[in-house]
């Protein structure tokens, strides 16, 4: 055949287009902007087992999909490591994710945050086990304070809201009411009963004994003892809410009562390139 123009501009067959593909087992492929990957491809993409190294130091090695981590893997970004399942892209399912050496987050993920059950334990020794919605406490769930306070029942946006139950470990009282944006409105205030073997019997409706004393929220000073940091990412100051005392209610007692809540956003999951960069 004649070389014309024609033919020199003419597109390669498929064929051969196919086969200057990356696809299978590949060695250590560079790009331009200095990532690396090593593993698997398919029809010119990452495909299968690989590893993946960031030119930011971001590492991440297991399953790929289309060009993108889906499935199980690990990822490891300075101080953050994250195991556990991926979709898209993005952390997905069930995994766990250390934010330093004392704050880490063992539970379910949608669309790289965290959503569903899970349990958060914070740098300051906090601890929180239930219901998350898009990286916020939100739903039923009990925190630990560290100094042996503890709150159980509904949250919102990462405050309490709803009915819910607060301990004071330094009087032994606890406090059942309801909570609206993280201050408490209405509620009881009684001594915290203990079944004779030890075990605690305030988690339920019926350790509130039936002499408790009203209060109204709106007067009670908040201990200082109780602060407003929990680790995720920057610390996070609440308001204080202030319980008011019924008349009922003897002043040693009001002075306890107080809203222990960490408002604001507790997104402690630093944007990664596992998303961007893939």
């Amino acid at each position: 055949m004649p070389l014309t123009r024609n033919n020199f501009l003419r597109r390669p067959s498929k064929v051969k287009e196919r086969r200057s593909q990356r696809h299978g087992v590949r060695n250590a492929i560079y790009s331009v902007n200095g990532d690396k990957y090593k593993g698997e491809w398919k029809d010119d993409k990452r495909h299968g087992m690989g590893q993946q190294v960031w030119k930011s130091g971001a590492t991440y090695i297991g399953d790929w999909k289309c060009g993108k981590p889906d499935g199980y893997g690990t990822y490891t970004k300075g101080e953050q490591l994250y195991i556990g399942e991926w979709k898209d892209g993005k952390k997905h399912g069930h995994g766990k994710c250390a934010y330093n050496e004392l704050a880490f987050y063992h539970g379910e993920w949608k669309e790289g945050h965290r959503n569903g059950w899970g349990e958060m334990h914070y740098e300051n020794g906090d601890v929180y086990v239930g219901d998350w919605l898009m990286d916020k406490r939100n739903g039923e769930g009990i925190i630990r304070y560290v100094g042996g306070d503890w709150y159980e029942g509904e949250w919102k946006s990462d405050v309490k809201h709803g009915e819910g139950k607060l301990y004071f470990a330094e009087k032994d009282q606890l406090y059942y009411g309801t909570w609206f944006n993280g201050e408490a409105r209405r509620g009881t205030l009684s001594d915290y009963d203990k079944d004779e073997d030890g075990s605690s019997t305030a988690l339920t409706d019926e350790s509130i004994k039936e002499e408790e004393l009203e209060v109204s929220i709106s007067a009670l000073e908040v201990p200082s003892s109780i602060t407003n940091k929990e680790q995720g990412g920057a610390d996070v100051e609440g308001s204080e809410g202030q319980i008011a005392a019924a008349s009922k209610m003897p002043t040693d007692s009001m002075d306890d009562l107080q809203d222990k809540d960490r408002e604001g956003p507790q997104q402690s999951v630093p944007d990664d390139d596992s998303g961007a960069e893939t």
